[in-house]
Order: C-alpha cells, then sequence, then structure tokens
C-alpha cells in the first residue's frame, strides 16, 4: 500500500515537474524569439535553432506528464479530411474577398526573388513551428488543469504572441493581428501542423500579389 501511494506521489510530482516545464519553456521560446526580432536578428539560423530548442522542451514536458501524442506522430486531422477541405475552400473564398478589399488601400509593388522565398517558405515555417506547434503544445501541458478554458487559453496565448510578433516586425496589418487566433484554432481542432501551415503560405501568397 506504502509503495502505492510512493508511486502515485512520483508521479504526481513528475507531472507537476512537466508541466513547470512548459510554462517556463513557453515563456522562454516566445521571449527568445521576440528578441531575436526586436534587435533585427532575424536570421534563419538564429530562429531554427530556437525551434530546435522548443521541439527538444515539447519531448521532455510530453514526456514527464506522460503524454504520447507529439507533433508529427499523425497526418490524418482531427475532424477528418473531408471536413478539413470543406472548411479551407470557404476560407480560401473568404480569403479572396478579403484580399481584394484590402489591396484597395495599397500601391502595387515589385517583388523580389528574395521577398517570395521569405514570404512562402520562411516566415510560414518558422512562424508555424514557434507559435502553433511549439508554443500551442507546450501551452496544451501547462494549461491542462484549466479543463473547461484551457482550449480558449492555449488558442489567445498563440494568436496574441503571433499579433505581438508582427507589431515587433512593423507589419501591423489587420490580417497579422486576427490570422494568429484563426491558425490557433486551426492547429487545436485539428492537431497537425500541416493545416495552418499551409493556410499560412496561402494566405501570404494572396496578400502578396
Amino acid at each position: 500500500m506504502e509503495n502505492s501511494n510512493s508511486s502515485t506521489l512520483k508521479g504526481s510530482s513528475l507531472k507537476e515537474s512537466g508541466r513547470a516545464l512548459a510554462g517556463l519553456a513557453l515563456l522562454l521560446i516566445l521571449a527568445t524569439d521576440f528578441l531575436l526580432i526586436w534587435n533585427h536578428h532575424d536570421r534563419w539560423l538564429s530562429r531554427a535553432s530556437v525551434v530546435v530548442f522548443g521541439l527538444l522542451f515539447v519531448h521532455l514536458a510530453r514526456a514527464s506528464t506522460y503524454q504520447s501524442h507529439f507533433l508529427f506522430s499523425r497526418f490524418k486531422p482531427e475532424k477528418g479530411l473531408k471536413y478539413w477541405a470543406i472548411v479551407s475552400v470557404g476560407a480560401a473564398i473568404a480569403s479572396l474577398i478579403a484580399v481584394q478589399i484590402l489591396n484597395r488601400f495599397q500601391e502595387p509593388s515589385q517583388k523580389s526573388s528574395e521577398f517570395w522565398k521569405h514570404t512562402l517558405l520562411y516566415y510560414p515555417f518558422i512562424e508555424e513551428f514557434l507559435y502553433r506547434g511549439i508554443a500551442m503544445e507546450l501551452g496544451m501541458i501547462f494549461f491542462s488543469p484549466f479543463k473547461r478554458w484551457s482550449r480558449e487559453i492555449v488558442i489567445f496565448v498563440s494568436g496574441s504572441a503571433f499579433a505581438l510578433l508582427h507589431v515587433a516586425y512593423g507589419n501591423v496589418a489587420p490580417e497579422n493581428l486576427v490570422g494568429g487566433y484563426i491558425l490557433a484554432w486551426v492547429f487545436y481542432q485539428s492537431r497537425v501542423l500541416w493545416l495552418p501551415l499551409s493556410w499560412h503560405v496561402f494566405g501570404n501568397f494572396l496578400r502578396a500579389l
């Protein structure tokens, strides 16, 4: 009986340690990325290093809390591919309409190959890994005791961090202030990273046209 109680206490203590690690890592990852942007060290190697350390923290936090599901452990999204195909088409149509409206207030400009590389590859991949994949995985662990509101809290944290990131970029556009909440919802509902990543790439492409 004493051994059973001791094992339970150790397991509970380990889970709490995992939650504490997730919270600390979440704060550290976001703060580091903000500092890199704020100090104009927006180089792919610097931010890729943050992604690598973030993935390590996610793995350690999940192992400590006995959670087996991990960011890359599945391809098929929750709710099924048919559901997300319909939602994606609807979102694409809404985005086309929104872009047409927003472009009326913006002068067209020439885009370099470097611009397209950053817009369609670098920024979407880095930002989705950090602000959806890593931040939300850590958030789901840290805020797990708030069972009723954990989803809303995690989506709010991810979306707000994404909006503040674009303030730090100096790119305070309406889609950047709102888009993070939408992409966070997609990731939370689907539990796969490729869906919000593909939405992000498509949205950037439309906005850059």
